[in-house]
């Protein structure tokens, strides 16, 4: 067993939750049902289990997020620092440029897609970018780089060419 909940205390979870005002089990039942699962609350309490489905239906999560919550496997994330890079996929390389217009430095992470754990590629100050060449389906979690706090999540899509410039700002969630 766990000394805490693994899925209600992930790091990536509560961020999500933090960007939407809402707390970590109204993510987990806006996921779940999205994903066709049915979701059988945990409280005995009438009220509990009512404002758990009203708060759990009054944000949209991103394609970004769903990505990010779909990686999960309900083990805690640790934070990697200095780690490998992504990984070389089968597709061709997409070349991306992460355009910081936030106030404040930020540290990007790749989201290894069956850790979840965050790998950091590199800090862009505010005003500065940065470049790297990724793959099809790869996605960045960009954070505070003294808080930690989630300032944008982007998933890359082959679809969207392959030079990407990417904006983040500390208000994009």
């Amino acid at each position: 067993g766990h000394e805490v909940n693994p899925v209600l205390n992930d790091n990536q979870i509560i961020d999500i939750a933090r960007s939407h005002s809402v707390d970590a089990a109204s993510v987990v039942i806006n996921w779940a049902t999205k994903r066709g699962v049915s979701v059988l609350p945990a409280s005995t309490k009438k009220d509990r289990q009512k404002s758990n489905l009203e708060a759990s239906y009054s944000f949209d999560l991103t394609e970004a997020e769903m990505k990010v919550l779909d990686s999960l496997d309900g083990t805690l994330v640790k934070h990697k620092s200095n780690a490998a890079k992504p990984e070389l996929k089968k597709s061709g390389t997409i070349s991306v440029m992460f355009k910081n217009e936030g106030t404040s430095a930020i540290t990007t992470y790749w989201v290894e897609q069956e850790t979840g754990d965050e790998v950091s590629v590199g800090d862009t100050g505010n005003g500065e970018s940065s470049s790297l060449n990724t793959y099809h389906g790869h996605v960045f979690i960009h954070r505070h780089a003294e808080t930690g706090d989630m300032v944008g999540v982007h998933s890359i899509e082959e679809k969207d060419g392959k030079r990407q410039e990417i904006v983040v700002s500390d208000n994009e969630l």
